[in-house]
C-alpha cells in the first residue's frame, strides 16, 4: 500500500516540475532571442559600413534601422515571451494553485 501511495505522489510532483522546467527553458530561449536581436545593430555598425560601397552601406543602414526594434515571440494573451512575463505567469499560477488547495481544506 505504501508503494502505491508513494507513486501516486511522485508522478504529479515529477510531472509538474517538468512542466515548470519546460516553461522556464522556453522563456529563457525566447529572452535570449530578444537580447541577441538587439545586438545585431551594434554588430552591424562595427562593420564600418561608412567605408563600404554605397549599396552595401545602404543595406547595412537598413539592417541597423530594422534591428532597433527587438525580435520577440508572443505567448498568446500574455504578450511577449520574456523572463518577466514567465515569472509573472508562474507567480499567478502558484497563487491560483495555493488558493485552490486552501479552498479544498
Amino acid at each position: 500500500m505504501a508503494v502505491k501511495s508513494l507513486s501516486a505522489l511522485a508522478f504529479p510532483a515529477i510531472f509538474s516540475s517538468m512542466l515548470v522546467a519546460e516553461v522556464f527553458y522556453l522563456g529563457w530561449i525566447c529572452n535570449e532571442v530578444k537580447e541577441q536581436s538587439l545586438k545585431i545593430s551594434t554588430d552591424a555598425y562595427k562593420i564600418l559600413w561608412y567605408n563600404e560601397d554605397k549599396g552595401v552601406a545602404v543595406l547595412l543602414q537598413m539592417m541597423i534601422m530594422r534591428a532597433q526594434k527587438p525580435l520577440t515571440m508572443q505567448m498568446g494573451p500574455f504578450g511577449p515571451m520574456i523572463t518577466d512575463t514567465i515569472l509573472s505567469t508562474m507567480k499567478a499560477a502558484y497563487s491560483y494553485t495555493t488558493l485552490m488547495l486552501n479552498a479544498r481544506e
